[in-house]
């Protein structure tokens, strides 16, 4: 994920979120919301062939009487009719960005079910600063790329089916208002305000480095 240079570990920022979104309330319930069951688990993205649906149907399965919710466009239609075919999945297909948050809002548990392989191995899903931006719980496939990010330590990693659902469980119980609220200050940190200052700081890093090094041009001894 994080490239090597000759020179050293090439520097690697994250995704982010807006900022607007930590501190947006909740707003009323998206019409096509009403009625669904509880625990509604929602994901947020392109039904694409990069995600788990082995794993999504054991999902719905595993919560008979709740929602597996799916807001975005679906490009891999196969799939989705497999998906489809659990009474309890529901696409809603794609949404305006500044609507997002009033979805995910109304979720109580979000997902990010990407199976095994290259993608997984260097995806950085914006949907997870997303989720965490409102506060609420995520369960996820293991992402190498958030290895070491502070904001990991909000979310809850599990790989296969069993341990997956595990997860869910876990985190559906992790409803209080000081829960939600940390995981806000969490992706906090990951603003495209905050992550712009990060590229400046780096680039500065290497302009200080730059000038610092003999025979470089511009730099000492040039």
């Amino acid at each position: 994920y994080a490239a090597r240079t000759r020179r050293g570990t090439m520097p690697v920022v994250p995704n982010g979120v807006r900022e607007e979104w930590i501190d947006r309330p909740a707003g009323p319930e998206p019409e096509d919301l009403a009625g669904m069951p509880h625990p509604r688990l929602g994901f947020v993205g392109a039904v694409f062939s990069y995600l788990d649906y082995d794993l999504l149907v054991a999902v719905a399965r595993a919560f008979p009487s709740g929602s597996l919710l799916v807001v975005g466009p679906i490009h891999e239609p196969a799939s989705a009719a497999r998906l489809a075919r659990e009474p309890n999945v529901h696409f809603l297909g794609p949404r305006p960005q500044n609507a997002v948050p009033g979805y995910i809002s109304w979720f109580d548990v979000c997902l990010s079910p990407f199976r095994a392989g290259a993608v997984r191995r260097a995806v950085n899903p914006l949907k997870v600063y997303e989720y965490l931006a409102c506060g609420k719980p995520v369960v996820s496939t293991p992402l190498e790329s958030m290895a070491g990010e502070p904001i990991a330590e909000q979310i809850h990693f599990a790989e296969g089916s069993e341990a997956y659902i595990a997860a869910l469980h876990a985190a559906l119980a992790e409803n209080r208002p000081e829960q939600a609220a940390a995981r806000r200050e969490a992706a906090r940190r990951y603003t495209w305000e905050s992550l712009s200052e990060e590229v400046e700081r780096i680039l500065d890093s290497a302009e200080r480095e730059w000038e610092s090094t003999p025979g470089a041009i511009g730099g000492q001894g040039a």
